[in-house]
């Protein structure tokens, strides 16, 4: 099966304040986004994020969510909140 999703803005503590997610901290959102994702889309299905995947991350923070996410086949669109993926900053 072929999945879409977008703007996680995993890592975006402002996203909380500015939306009616109903987390109270950026790791309770984190985390329930990755086990809502994870309880949806297989293993072997494609995932397409597109845009604003994370904001105010590291490379490396993202890359580590993203490796929580089980699906193996993901293709990530920047957005306008991405940062560039091959900076470590």
């Amino acid at each position: 099966m072929i999945w879409f999703t977008s703007d996680t803005h995993f890592g975006h503590e402002n996203v909380l304040k500015f939306t009616d997610r109903p987390w109270e901290t950026i790791w309770q959102m984190n985390d329930a986004i990755v086990d809502s994702i994870n309880g949806k889309v297989a293993v072997d299905d494609e995932l397409y994020i597109l845009g604003d995947f994370s904001f105010k991350m590291t490379a490396q923070d993202a890359y580590g969510l993203r490796k929580r996410i089980a699906c193996r086949r993901i293709h990530l669109v920047p957005g306008n909140h991405d940062k560039d993926w091959t900076q470590p900053a």
